[in-house]
């Protein structure tokens, strides 16, 4: 209903979900709250372009707001904020949601929607994750197909700020091409 609504490419939803899911089901199994996370993360996959309908210009905190606020029957006030701060952390400074981060779990599920949202970048179809994710303690380890990284160079670069990042918030952040 809220993708219909919001005229949400289905299909972009779809790649961003399966490629979320896939990253976060590698570092989640420790985690307390994977459950819940795992539920909000592929909800907040599906609806993170809902703000596009608004303004494409940082349509990620519309999408955070409409998420937040709106009237979403079966969803608790809980749930939506979960939501929204999901949505809202998958672009931009990631720092500025360290007030509203309750979990580590939360952390690996918004880092698991950035990459998710800037490996679609193309809004193409993924068949295989060109990457994959490892993290023990603070240290968050990318392993990257070199040659997906030469032949998609936005995508190099934007990876690659991503440790500045999570260096930010305390985390060692690695990109290692394979």
């Amino acid at each position: 209903l809220f993708m219909k609504r919001y005229h949400v490419d289905a299909m972009q939803a779809q790649r961003v979900h399966n490629a979320a899911l896939t990253l976060f089901k590698s570092l989640s199994a420790d985690l307390p709250d994977a459950a819940q996370l795992t539920t909000a993360l592929c909800w907040a996959a599906d609806l993170h372009e809902v703000g596009i309908s608004i303004a494409h210009n940082a349509y990620h905190r519309h999408s955070a707001y409409i998420l937040e606020n709106a009237d979403m029957p079966g969803f608790s006030r809980v749930d939506q904020q979960l939501l929204a701060l999901l949505v809202l952390g998958h672009q931009g400074k990631v720092n500025k949601l360290e007030p509203l981060v309750r979990t580590r779990g939360q952390w690996l599920a918004m880092l698991c929607l950035r990459l998710a949202t800037q490996l679609a970048r193309r809004r193409e179809k993924l068949d295989d994750l060109p990457l994959s994710i490892s993290v023990k303690n603070q240290s968050i380890v990318l392993r990257a197909d070199a040659k997906w990284l030469s032949t998609h160079p936005l995508s190099d670069f934007t990876l690659r700020a991503e440790e500045q990042e999570w260096t930010r918030l305390g985390f060692k952040f690695e990109l290692l091409e394979r």
